[in-house]
């Protein structure tokens, strides 16, 4: 995906978040993020990237095109590491928004960018269970201002939880992620009635793996 990361005015930004962003992050590297913190407030703060981001995914044809292969409805990625160290994600969070309990392969952070954020964190009970059957409790709720972030964890111990618009009107975050950590090639989405979790596989990687059985086939 070409990004465009100085038509969106990220030059500056990215570069002060590379440097305090590692992409070996762990629990350990994680403990004081303070500059990252600092790099992504800068970030929101400006916002003329906000609006060139917004006006490319309305006017850009090719743009919004490209983002239509995201994993969530509501998520715009703006910048990729070319090594892949890193990437940002836009995410508007409307009422119609993809708002469902989920857990994370990386490290990452999230911070609200416009309007309100609820980020609800849940505990998962029964963690001996099989991956499919899943009891969660909710261990905390945050409504996110301008600035305040909330810290992503990967693993289903304690990286479970679920973002949406804080107070039911049209809101702005901003996530970073770094490599994915854990050896798998989904995320899973829980629903707290039925008491179950769900694959959730991305549309590029089913395609890839597809193919693969495709060429298989047809190489026999």
């Amino acid at each position: 995906m070409e990004l465009f990361e100085e038509s969106l005015g990220l030059v500056d930004h990215i570069y002060q978040i590379r440097k305090s962003f590692m992409p070996e992050d762990d629990e350990g590297s994680m403990t004081d993020h303070s500059p990252l913190e600092k790099a992504l407030c800068d970030l929101v703060k400006d916002k003329q990237v906000a609006v060139k981001v917004l006006e490319r995914m309305v006017h850009d044809s090719r743009f919004s095109r490209e983002q239509s292969v995201n994993l969530f409805n509501n998520e715009i990625v703006i910048w990729r590491e070319p090594d892949g160290a890193f990437s940002l994600r836009m995410f508007i969070w409307s009422p119609e928004a993809d708002c469902y309990i989920h857990d994370h392969n990386a490290y990452g952070m999230i911070i609200s960018w416009w309007g309100k954020v609820s980020v609800e964190s849940y505990l998962r009970v029964n963690k001996d269970a099989l991956e499919e059957d899943a009891v969660l409790q909710l261990k905390s709720k945050q409504i996110l201002e301008v600035c305040q972030t909330s810290l992503v964890k990967p693993y289903t111990e304690d990286g479970i939880h679920r973002v949406c618009c804080g107070e039911g009107e049209i809101a702005l975050s901003l996530s970073v992620y770094g490599r994915r950590i854990l050896g798998r090639e989904y995320i899973l989405r829980y629903d707290l009635e039925k008491k179950k979790a769900y694959r959730v596989y991305h549309r590029s990687w089913r395609r890839k793996a597809w193919a693969q059985k495709m060429l298989e086939k047809i190489s026999a």
